[in-house]
């Protein structure tokens, strides 16, 4: 009995000088988009905006893509073939600061993030949990920052002005699961206070 309290005061006194270490925090990493016809769908969009928003079109404004895994099978066509969803991507667009303490709403720092057309492009995993517990090397998000900074507006919007709440765009990619056959990527816009 002694030896179990001895041994659970040495487990006790350990688990609090890991609890006391510093976690290893990931950094935010630059990434190239791979696949040209994203990089081509994202440019239009980006292109769009520039003509349709004044904020963007003065150099703010960047995007915030998340990608889903959402496999669904598609109605079988009349000639026999389906496409099935395969991925999306759901695409919204911010003017804000991504650090709590400034938005005054919450982080949202990306795990990985690129430039298209001039634009930053934050790119998370509908999948990944780690960064929400842990978050990003400071390094790292002095890094991005630096990178992010002339796409935020200058003094910050209002809290509930930075984001187009209710508006986003959703980039769906069909297959075929019998053949492989793709087709175009389809790109929906949705406004959900219209």
């Amino acid at each position: 009995m002694k030896n179990l309290k001895i041994g659970l005061i040495i487990l006790s006194t350990l688990c609090v000088s890991c609890t006391n270490e510093q976690i290893i925090k990931p950094d935010i990493q630059y990434i190239s988009i791979p696949d040209h016809s994203l990089t081509q769908i994202l440019d239009s969009l980006i292109t769009y905006e520039v003509k349709n928003d004044s904020l963007f079109a003065q150099g703010q404004g960047y995007l915030l893509m998340t990608m889903k895994y959402p496999y669904s099978k598609g109605p079988i066509l009349p000639d026999n073939t389906r496409f099935d969803t395969v991925f999306q991507c759901s695409i919204e667009i911010t003017f804000g600061h991504p650090d709590e303490k400034i938005n005054k709403l919450f982080d949202y720092y990306p795990p990985f993030y690129s430039l298209v057309n001039g634009r930053v492009i934050n790119i998370y995993d509908s999948n990944e949990t780690l960064d929400k517990f842990f978050g990003y090397s400071d390094r790292s998000k002095k890094d991005y920052l630096t990178v992010l900074a002339k796409y935020i507006a200058p003094q910050g919007p209002h809290p509930l002005e930075q984001f187009r709440i209710g508006e986003s765009y959703t980039i769906s990619y069909l297959e075929n699961p019998f053949n492989g056959d793709k087709k175009k990527p389809v790109v929906v816009y949705r406004n959900q206070l219209k």
